[in-house]
């Protein structure tokens, strides 16, 4: 009877588990943030702008979960939402815009994405060198000045080309992936598109690992079932 009962469990299990699971952990998100900076690049150099007053700004994050494996290290699938913006003045006008905005970003594995190459380090703190690419999507907002008066941007869809990489670490005792220096967007000059204001993020992205639902049913009907046969 218990090894019948047994096997029956086990083998539910293994029916319940999804075909193909990846072995990375699913961190889910809880708390973060993304410092934002501006500079205007160009084939001369960049030049930082002020974003409200201040060098950077710093934007919530609002979801959704990193999977890495930390036994093969392998950062095998993300998807990072930011917050709003809101309006970011700036110091000086840039190509006569005053003011701009990004809405909606996202970061999430790109084209020919490859999350093993690039990873290094472990058990517990590892380093991410261009590992990529990413695409980075969301839309883009500008307000013009005066004198001269571009067009205003409205609801520009940002995608960044070409797709950066991910430079960071992950900390899996700590469940937290910091990734430096990643293009959120950019402005082109209307009377030059070689010169940039490009938009970057430094983000640190705080998650919890969920419980192994089907696992952790098993073995606790298993330990109940031992519990029993002793008796």
């Amino acid at each position: 009877m218990f090894k019948g009962t047994l096997g029956g469990l086990i083998g539910l299990a293994l029916l319940l588990m999804p075909l193909g699971a990846s072995a990375g952990t699913i961190y889910n998100f809880t708390s973060g943030s993304a410092v934002v900076s501006a500079d205007i690049v160009s084939i001369s150099g960049s030049t930082p702008v002020l974003l409200n007053g201040s060098p950077t700004v710093s934007v919530d994050l609002i979801g959704d979960f990193v999977e890495f494996d930390d036994t093969l290290g392998v950062l095998n699938d993300f998807l990072i939402q930011l917050d709003d913006t809101g309006i970011l003045n700036l110091s000086p006008s840039v190509f006569g815009y005053v003011s701009a905005e990004l809405n909606g970003v996202e970061l999430a594995p790109g084209t020919g994405y490859d999350g093993s190459t690039g990873v290094s380090g472990g058990p517990s703190n590892f380093t991410l060198t261009n590992v990529g690419p990413v695409s980075v999507t969301g839309s883009l907002n500008a307000t013009s000045g005066s004198p001269p008066l571009p067009p205003d941007i409205v609801g520009l869809p940002i995608d960044v080309m070409p797709q950066p990489d991910l430079n960071g670490s992950i900390s899996v005792d700590g469940n937290m992936i910091e990734l430096l220096g990643i293009t959120l967007g950019a402005i082109a000059n209307p009377l030059n598109p070689g010169e940039l204001l490009v938009f970057k993020g430094d983000i640190v992205f705080n998650a919890a690992v969920p419980e192994p639902a089907i696992p952790l049913l098993l073995a606790t009907a298993l330990s109940a079932l031992v519990l029993r046969r002793r008796r």
